[in-house]
């Protein structure tokens, strides 16, 4: 659509941010929630999609198999309320860690590769427990620790059931402020995003599950919570903070300018963003794009990338040039692809690595006429660090693996679209350059290994256990007062 064209990536931000501090969104609130913390990310996604600088990747299913799938975990999680795994029997005082439910299968065993390792790092006596949802309507399994591990979808079923038969409040006066926000879009971007249908859904499930988590913290008494992922958990985050019990977040992903689950750089505020945050390194929050003060970010390093670095050996032969793709964007590589093997020597083989989300039946095709052309199309589960090990050159956008493939010492190039200019940062660093088509690649470019450490913490045994004990003693002192 030639009104979609006109406005980059960056243009759309700045309307946007413009756009939620003229209406002080940060401070509204509907129903007494304060739901822009919830709207915020999924808004800007909306309308960078109908600008095609994004693309959500949904999987339909049939109406049928989604209700008997949804009537059978509601049955199955109903009978096990008393079971190991129900969020009844963890211990009192415990520290509880919300964890990633996308666990990688890895030596026979389902690793959250966020939390299970920075496990290793703790005090072997005090009490925890990962507490983690459903991952694609099931449970991985085995874990490297079975018994310490919490399932709360049961938790969120009771909330399901609840927003089906609870009366809906009357908040329409609120609701105001959706139509004004409505209206701006509609005049910055020409795009009709459904606001109320957004905000609505969130609205249910935070007066369902909020008391519900007020319930079980109460009643289970946390010092403190870890969680892997704020944006998503913002109704927990505000039960503990109800409640004074401090949270601090794992780092998982690539905070920057732009992504708007992270990125508070307009200087509005989000009201159930978690007390600390625990980075991969100072490179990621030393802008000052987080909405919490300096003083309370913790470098403690990515435990489970050290830990693999160490593990995988390099090859000695790295002949393999690494296409890294992430949700949505297999095809932007298409024009590259097709040139790409004039450009390199005969001995180099490409290898290109989908995301999980983009193996559906609408990019088998695709994959398919790669590899007539002689790419080798990994599968979407193979171990990404044993292509880091075996490859000397990568070939990215904006996911969060090619800074990995940097620890990995791997020579890296961004394709230059719309929504590379996450990648601005880690380009001005040395570490990687930009290209526009194939021509641009220079084989001899190497990144600049003293900034490194700069982006992943190397001591983060040492610097995991400063964090908990810090936690510990901040949450005891908060209890005292």
């Amino acid at each position: 659509m030639s009104n979609y064209e006109k406005l980059s990536v960056s243009e759309i931000l700045t309307r946007y941010e413009k756009i939620e501090r003229n209406l002080h969104l940060d401070d509204s609130q509907i129903c007494k929630v304060h739901w822009w913390d919830m709207a915020r990310y999924q808004v800007f996604k909306e309308i960078l999609k109908e600008y095609e600088h994004f693309d959500f990747h949904s999987e339909q299913q049939n109406t049928f198999f989604k209700y008997f799938s949804l009537s059978n975990r509601l049955l199955r999680n109903f009978l096990s309320i008393l079971s190991k795994k129900s969020p009844l029997r963890i211990k009192k005082g415990s520290v509880l860690i919300f964890g990633s439910s996308r666990r990688k299968f890895e030596n026979g065993l389902y690793m959250d590769i966020f939390s299970d390792p920075l496990l290793n790092y703790l005090p072997k006596n005090e009490n925890f427990y990962i507490v983690e949802g459903l991952n694609n309507n099931t449970h991985l399994k085995p874990t490297p620790i079975n018994n310490k591990v919490i399932y709360i979808d049961i938790l969120f079923d009771f909330g399901y059931l609840w927003r089906k038969f609870k009366t809906k409040p009357n908040c329409q006066r609120d609701k105001k402020i959706i139509t004004q926000l409505q209206n701006q879009i509609f005049l910055n971007f020409k795009v009709n995003v459904d606001l109320m249908s957004i905000v609505s859904q969130k609205l249910k499930v935070w007066t369902t599950e909020y008391p519900l988590l007020v319930f079980l913290l109460k009643l289970k008494k946390p010092p403190f919570i870890f969680l892997v992922d704020s944006c998503g958990n913002e109704v927990l985050i505000s039960a503990a903070k109800s409640l004074g019990i401090p949270t601090c977040e794992l780092q998982h992903g690539s905070p920057s300018r732009g992504k708007l689950n992270y990125d508070y750089t307009s200087g509005i505020k989000k009201k159930s963003f978690p007390d600390f945050f625990a980075s991969f390194g100072e490179f990621w929050t030393e802008d000052g794009i987080l909405p919490i003060k300096k003083d309370k970010i913790f470098s403690i390093g990515y435990p489970y990338l050290a830990q693999k670095v160490n593990n995988v050996q390099n090859s000695k032969n790295r002949n393999f040039f690494l296409i890294i793709s992430q949700p949505g964007f297999a095809k932007k590589f298409d024009i590259i692809l097709k040139e790409l093997p004039k450009k390199l020597p005969k001995d180099i083989k490409i290898i290109f690595k989908p995301h999980p989300a983009e193996i559906d039946p609408n990019s088998l095709s695709y994959f398919e006429s790669l590899s007539k052309r002689g790419i080798i199309v990994e599968s979407h589960d193979v171990d990404l660090y044993h292509l880091f090990a075996r490859s000397k050159w990568q070939l990215g956008i904006s996911s969060t693996a090619i800074y990995e493939g940097i620890y990995f010492g791997l020579s890296t190039f961004i394709y230059k679209i719309s929504t590379s200019s996450y990648m601005d940062k880690i380009v001005n660093y040395g570490l990687a350059k930009y290209i526009s088509n194939v021509g641009d690649i220079d084989l001899n470019f190497s990144l600049n290994p003293k900034s490194l450490d700069h982006i992943f913490e190397r001591n983060s045994k040492q610097k995991s256990l400063e964090l908990f004990k810090f936690l510990k003693n901040y949450a005891e002192k908060k209890h005292e007062s």
